[in-house]
């Protein structure tokens, strides 16, 4: 669980770990440096970068505690194959083009939901 691990070091100020962990995850930083680019047109880069970090390790202990599964292969394959049978069904319907992100949302909940009971 790196995001206890990184609070730990941040409240012992251990520099020495926080420049190994940078270089150590180089590819990380620029992968989440051209997201940020492309999603918010390069503003906002070190919150966008500590964010999606923040996010991720907060999954990461979520999935720990709760014992669900978020990153497997099996809830993969069901959320995202799930996700592209369900959003092509909700863009095609024209009562629900307006309701998109709701519907996303709840698919999302409701894969995750099925893989972890499967």
């Amino acid at each position: 669980m790196i995001f206890i691990e990184f609070i730990a070091r941040l409240l012992t100020f251990d520099i020495a770990w926080f420049v190994d962990f940078v270089f150590a995850n180089l590819f990380w930083l620029f992968a989440f440096a051209v997201l940020i680019h492309i999603l918010f047109s390069g503003k906002h880069m070190l919150l966008g970068i500590a964010l999606i970090a923040l996010d991720i390790w907060l999954w990461d202990v979520w999935g720990s505690i709760s014992g669900l599964s978020f990153f497997g292969a099996t809830t993969l394959v069901i959320y995202y194959v799930s996700k592209i049978a369900v959003l092509k069904l909700a863009e095609t319907i024209p009562q629900l083009r307006d309701k998109f992100v709701i519907i996303s949302s709840l698919q999302g909940i409701g894969a995750l939901l099925i893989a972890n009971l499967l």
